[in-house]
């Protein structure tokens, strides 16, 4: 097998195509005595709405969380995780609004137990009454989430930003909905999209990685390939441009601006982090000035979270007054000069960037969880050094107009 050395990275990987349509990356960390096996499945909790083989198919919130849960019953009813534990693996899976994910960490040999994981994955036991014994759990594991305050927050700037559907519903669904699974929408979901050629297998460790493709191989070989099923996302209108979380309890009352780019490109991606670094990251004049003066505090916090077909930012605040910090953020954007940003600061930026890239590929955990997430969104952490490395000035400032402009939401916890 042959690997490529990727330098920024600080790893060698190596890529593989089954005839079945699974994708394969092998990353080799020499010297490494952890291992990470992540088989993510492109289904995930805003997949509502899709066609398949010419049907159309609607299913309800949090039908991918309970596939996640079910998978993991064995025919009999008992738990699978037990039997990957003996086997010496710390197993789990998640699901996202775009991805489903099942992965396990080892430090001895990951064949037995990656065949294991895949008999899980593709030997389902869907059935009612397995189902109504699980809903409960899922309820509960919903009910900690909705104590969550901070989890109203976020489900409530999606809904601003994307509107009531699929791409702002809890991945975990809502509780009418949890009460209400079928068995066959699971099925008409798992079988849409559960499928090889719609999974990307990444594995990462220092291991005999001839022996384990031959493995895989050996094992899918009676697979063929097939057709997937094909996501029907809403609109994206805008719910409302405000809303205020009243009686929430919290201490410190907390503001956020939001916005978000439409049908946006991983290059945009990497764009908005490269202006908010320059306009806001930690030493920046900009920033240092405006706590001098009080218009904002040390608590302001910038995240820019990037999913399939989503790419949306929020800049919020901690403040008794942040409501008015975020107006004086919004008077910020519209004065700032963007002369104030020069080639020294993309320098810095890219720097920094390349810097995480290096500590990225030392963690072992992050990255196969990392490139397992962005393969599924069709999207390649290793191709990020270069799209860094081709930012100019000239496209921060063509994205510092184009954020200055695009309608933006707010949304106040108090």
């Amino acid at each position: 097998m042959m690997f490529i050395k990727n330098e920024p990275f600080n790893l060698e990987y190596s890529d593989i195509l089954l005839d079945c349509g699974l994708k394969i990356r092998f990353i080799r960390k020499k010297g490494y005595v952890k291992k990470a096996v992540y088989l993510s499945v492109s289904f995930g909790g805003m997949y509502q709405d899709f066609t398949y083989m010419g049907k159309e198919y609607h299913i309800k919130s949090g039908i991918a969380h309970a596939i996640e849960h079910k998978i993991y019953e064995n025919t009999d009813g008992s738990d699978s995780f037990k039997e990957l534990s003996m086997m010496g693996v710390d197993a789990n899976a998640f699901t996202t609004q775009s991805i489903t994910c099942y992965y396990f960490l080892t430090p001895n040999e990951i064949t037995k137990p990656m065949l294991k994981t895949f008999d899980f994955i593709f030997n389902p036991s869907f059935n009612q009454n397995s189902l109504d014994r699980e809903i409960p759990i899922i309820l509960e594991e919903n009910r900690r989430k909705e104590e969550d305050i901070y989890y109203w927050y976020d489900y409530k700037m999606l809904e601003l930003l994307y509107g009531k559907g699929p791409k702002s519903n809890p991945v975990l669904g809502f509780t009418n909905d949890i009460k209400h699974f079928k068995a066959e929408e699971l099925w008409d979901a798992y079988n849409s999209f559960y499928k090889p050629s719609n999974m990307n297998l990444v594995i990462v460790g220092d291991m005999d990685f001839d022996m384990v493709l031959k493995d895989i191989k050996n094992y899918f070989k009676s697979f063929k390939y097939e057709e997937f099923g094909k996501i029907k996302l809403n609109s994206e209108d805008y719910s409302d441009l405000s809303y205020t979380i009243r009686n929430s309890n919290v201490e410190i009352p907390k503001a956020a601006l939001g916005f978000k780019i439409i049908n946006p490109t991983i290059k945009d991606y990497y764009l908005l982090n490269a202006l908010f670094y320059c306009m806001y990251s930690s030493s920046t004049p900009n920033r240092l000035q405006m706590i001098d003066k009080g218009l904002i505090n040390t608590s302001l916090d910038i995240t820019i979270f990037s999913d399939y077909n989503m790419l949306y930012t929020t800049i919020s605040i901690e403040d008794k007054d942040a409501s008015h910090m975020i107006d004086n953020i919004i008077d910020n954007i519209n004065s700032f000069d963007i002369s104030q940003i020069t080639e020294e600061d993309i320098l810095l930026f890219k720097r920094y960037y390349l810097g995480g890239a290096y500590f990225l590929g030392d963690n072992i955990e992050l990255l196969a969880e990392s490139m397992a997430f962005r393969l599924c969104v069709f999207e390649d952490i290793l191709e990020s050094p270069k799209l860094i490395n081709e930012i100019t000035l000239s496209d921060v400032k063509r994205c510092f107009e184009y954020y200055k402009n695009v309608k933006k939401v707010r949304i106040l916890m108090k």
